[in-house]
């Protein structure tokens, strides 16, 4: 099979390739180094279908690994800090099953043209009070001086009403207007915006729609995403943890949360960063959402790598980061 003989060849398979049974053939897992036990696999266990009407196949059957041959070469791209992308890309284009995966038609749902309201001028009401010491001193509490709020556009909401999803309506006190910067047909607009209160219940939530947006269909400081371009860029949980990576000098958007959808990869695939690092809560839930999203990312043929944070996102240093990405920061 031409693919394999060109892995062979770049020195990624190591062993004689064989064949294995009807339309199979058998090699070294290609994972050894990362998944067997030694680094090695002398068997070999790893075969490799060989069908014009499915995708090529490889599976490994003493680690369980199992991938098309795409993915297998983009996970070792992934793990070989990029130096097989290229090499990924020429698999895609010349195994034929995948040209044939390429090919089928797909009816694609026609989704409703997202309707965007431009805050700005509200927001601009709020900026002009300016923010109280109370307000600054908790900011500085969580990573972020008075500089980079400024620079965030963050505003204060000495006392406002807004209405909730369901019809009633809260009353916000004492809180930090986060608003969400969008570039929109080429121009900068406040897009929606969060309320953070300083205090809070145990049982409330930390923040509010304060302007009514779809967190779906956007990244916090996406508007900053031009500048990740041929760099590291972190993909992290709430506004704060981003204000304050912007403070070290860190590119880094934020998901409102813990999921990401195709309006959101298509931001950061556009922004084409040099490598993404996923770093949401060290919790398991926070986890398992990061094995979701390395995923997805991946997939996308970006290089990706899950970030386990030491403490608080919102508390690392530059010298932390410079740690947990092994030098890249």
């Amino acid at each position: 099979m031409k693919v394999l003989s060109v892995l062979q060849n770049a020195g990624i398979i190591t062993s004689s390739i064989g064949e294995s049974g009807d339309s199979h053939l058998s090699l070294s897992c290609l994972m050894a180094p990362y998944r067997h036990e030694g680094g090695m696999d002398e068997t070999p266990s790893m075969t490799v279908s060989v069908d014009d009407t499915s995708p090529s196949i490889a599976r490994c059957h003493m680690c369980q690994y199992r991938a098309n041959l795409y993915n297998a070469v983009m996970d070792l791209n992934v793990l070989h800090r990029g130096a097989f992308r290229n090499l990924a890309e020429w698999v895609r284009e010349v195994d034929a099953a995948l040209k044939k995966l390429e090919t089928v038609e797909v009816k694609e749902k026609k989704e409703k043209p997202l309707s965007i309201i431009n805050y700005s001028s509200e927001l601009r009401k709020y900026l002009a009070d300016g923010l109280p010491p109370g307000a600054l001193e908790f900011l500085a509490s969580k990573g972020i001086p008075e500089q980079t709020a400024r620079f965030m556009n963050f505003a204060w909401i000495e006392k406002a009403a807004i209405k909730k999803y369901d019809k009633t309506e809260v009353e916000v006190r004492d809180s930090i207007l986060i608003p969400v910067m969008s570039r929109v047909s080429g121009n900068l607009i406040c897009v929606g915006a969060q309320a953070r209160p300083l205090t809070r219940k145990a049982t409330s939530s930390k923040y509010f729609t304060f302007f009514k947006f779809k967190a779906g269909h956007f990244l916090y400081a996406e508007h900053l995403l031009d500048r990740a371009a041929g760099n590291p860029l972190f993909v992290l949980e709430g506004p704060l943890d981003v204000a304050h990576f912007a403070s070290i000098g860190v590119h880094a958007v934020g998901l409102f949360g813990l999921y990401i959808n195709q309006p959101r990869m298509a931001k950061i695939i556009h922004s084409q960063p040099r490598i993404v690092f996923v770093m949401l809560d060290p919790d398991p839930e926070g986890q398992k959402r990061v094995e979701r999203i390395v995923m997805k990312i991946h997939n996308a043929g970006l290089m990706v790598a899950p970030i386990v944070p030491t403490k608080d996102p919102k508390y690392l240093t530059r010298e932390d980061l410079t740690a947990l990405t092994g030098g890249v920061i």
